[in-house]
């Protein structure tokens, strides 16, 4: 039996999965961080909606340049969410354990965090 799935789409509502959140722990080497960002570059390209694609390429962009001005990951950790020309850098708690990259819909919170 072949089962038929329909998905409800609204029109003119679009999802872009363009919202990155990067959780990095103390011990994690800065440069490693960038080259897995900067491989993700490569990935993104590929990507055929232009806006989603663009404001990805952006985001990544300005956490690279963060990154750079960084001589070492803080004590407790780093926690960013970045979304085209924003990029916000939220406080931990308690020291981050969790190395996390995640570009969605919607930016993921870290139990840690303080809002």
């Amino acid at each position: 039996m072949i089962m038929t799935i329909k998905w409800k789409i609204s029109v003119g509502a679009k999802n872009l999965f363009d919202k990155i959140t990067l959780v990095v722990p103390h011990r994690r080497p800065v440069i490693d961080i960038i080259r897995q960002l900067r491989n993700e570059l490569f990935i993104v390209k590929d990507i055929r909606d232009c806006t989603t694609r663009d404001n990805i390429i952006q985001a990544l962009n300005n956490i690279i340049g963060y990154l750079k001005s960084l001589k070492e990951i803080p004590e407790d950790g780093l926690i960013l969410n970045a979304h085209k020309d924003k990029l916000e850098l939220k406080a931990s708690k308690e020291p981050v354990n969790i190395n996390l990259y995640r570009c969605d819909d919607h930016f993921y919170t870290y139990m840690g965090e303080t809002l």
